[in-house]
This record gives C-alpha cells, sequence and structure tokens, in this order.
C-alpha cells in the first residue's frame, strides 16, 4: 500500500509540474499575427515552425530558458547562421528557436518566459520548437496557448489529377476508376484559424489522413509526419496545394467526403456525389 501511494504521489507531482509548465508558456509574439502554419509549403521546403509578420515588434521568451545561441556578435555555441537568431535552451527537453529576431545587446544568458528577446526584421520571423529527446520538430500550436476569435477556415479549389490533366471535383461528375492524386487549397488570410488535420473518404470509407504534428530528418530529407511519414514532394504540389496521392477509387457510386479540422477543433466538410465508371 505505502509503494502505490508512493507511486500516486509521484504521478501527481508529474502533472502538476507538467500543468506548471505548460503555464509559464506564452505566446512569443501577438497571435493575430500568424501569416503561416507549420507544416507548410514555404519556399520550396516544410515551414519548420509559426512565421509571424515582421514590423519591428519585439519578440520574446516562449518559456524559462538558457540562451544558447544569438547572433549579436558574441555566439554561445557553434558558428554564427547568416540571418539573426536565437535559440533558448529550456529544463523540459525542448528548445525554441526564433529566425529573424535581432537579438537585444543586453540579452542575459537566462531568461525568463516573456522576457523580450530582440526586434523582428524582415517581412516574416519563424518561431520553432525542438524536441530534442525525440528528434523531431513540434508544431509549436501544440504548445502554446490556444487562440480564440478565429474565422473559421475555408475549402478552396479541389482538382482530380491525373497523367498531368487536372479536373475540378463537381456535384454530379462522371469519373474513370483507377487510381487519382486529389490537390487541394486551404485559403488563409491574417485571423482565420489554422488547418491541423485533413481526413478524406470515399464511400464512408477513410482513404487518407494528413495530421500537422512534427517534422523529423532522415536520409531522404525532412519528413512530416501524416501519422505516415510524407516527403514535401508527395504532400505538396509546386503550387503548395495538398495533395492526397494515388487513390484508388473503384467503380460505383458514392460520395466523397473531405473533411478539415482546425486548431480550435472546428471541422469543415465538403461532399461530391459522383460516378466512378
Amino acid at each position: 500500500m505505502n509503494k502505490l501511494k508512493i507511486a500516486f504521489t509521484i504521478f501527481l507531482l508529474f502533472v502538476l509540474a507538467a500543468v506548471l509548465s505548460a503555464e509559464d508558456r506564452q505566446w512569443p509574439d501577438d497571435p493575430k499575427r500568424i501569416s503561416g502554419a507549420f507544416g507548410g509549403f514555404r519556399d520550396f521546403r516544410f515551414s519548420e515552425g509559426l512565421a509571424f509578420l515582421s514590423e519591428g515588434q519585439r519578440a520574446k521568451a516562449w518559456s524559462d530558458g538558457e540562451v544558447i545561441w544569438t547572433t549579436d556578435g558574441e555566439s554561445r555555441i557553434g558558428s554564427v547562421p547568416d540571418q539573426p537568431f536565437v535559440a533558448i535552451r529550456h529544463d523540459d527537453g525542448f528548445r525554441s528557436v526564433y529566425k529573424g529576431i535581432d537579438p537585444r545587446p543586453d540579452l542575459d544568458r537566462q531568461v525568463s518566459a516573456g522576457e523580450w528577446l530582440g526586434y523582428a526584421e524582415g517581412n516574416e520571423w519563424m518561431f520553432s520548437i525542438l524536441d530534442v529527446e525525440r528528434s523531431r520538430i513540434v508544431d509549436p500550436l501544440s504548445m502554446l496557448p490556444s487562440r480564440v476569435g478565429l474565422s473559421r477556415l475555408t475549402i478552396g479549389r479541389v482538382e482530380l489529377v491525373r497523367a498531368g490533366s487536372r479536373t475540378s471535383l463537381a456535384e454530379g461528375m462522371t469519373i474513370k476508376s483507377g487510381r487519382w492524386t486529389l490537390s487541394i487549397e486551404i485559403p488563409f488570410s491574417l485571423g482565420d484559424a489554422l488547418r491541423n488535420e485533413l481526413s478524406l473518404y470515399w464511400v464512408g470509407e477513410l482513404l487518407g489522413r494528413i495530421r500537422f504534428v512534427s517534422l523529423s530528418e532522415s536520409p531522404n530529407g525532412v519528413l512530416l509526419e501524416v501519422p505516415e511519414e510524407r516527403t514535401l514532394e508527395t504532400m505538396y504540389d509546386d503550387q503548395g496545394r495538398i495533395l492526397f496521392p494515388d487513390l484508388m477509387l473503384n467503380a460505383g457510386r458514392g460520395t466523397l467526403e473531405l473533411r478539415v479540422s482546425d486548431e480550435l477543433g472546428r471541422v469543415t466538410t465538403q461532399n461530391w456525389n459522383i460516378v466512378v465508371q
């Protein structure tokens, strides 16, 4: 019984520590300034964090930690990268990275959550979180306080692609059976909620699911875990449209359903009744 009580006490302390740690985490910038989502298509590569509009504002530390790298001419570790840059090591196994931030000259080694680090430069700056223990970059939205008052996302143009031809998906259309790629546009503007999961169904059967959770490196480059690993080329076309590749549609009549959930858990659904011959 004593062992059980000790184990339960340890568990409660662990949960309490996790809750307190989460409460200490703060937005590094105004959440209304977000201009790009984690895992998005950016400069022909995956976006490794959240992009914020830069207007010379102050960026803040996400959580308590130790500054281990800056580009103020006095790098704490390694070589100095080309762009303004601040990296912070946190006790819970994470590192936060602030690309495009010109560090303040009097920045101390130890910083507290919410302490300002420097000024945003250029048109945008990028905030990323690295999970050191799992060697992956995680979606900052999962590690930050929830945003509120966001507009519901919308689904843009959806197309069927095969053999280089593109056809807009339309209600009542007839297509040939076989393998297709579905191309999806999701428009975004300031104040919109960010997408975090897409799922596709054919006559009620799940064809595929994409979750924007983390990025990892492999010999084949950076991969998005969705939950199966996907390369940039199988995730996006050259216009940044999201892809569901290699879908097998057998002959029949049914409903193709696309569901897109946002960061607040709201789901936007679009259906097409089609005939496959």
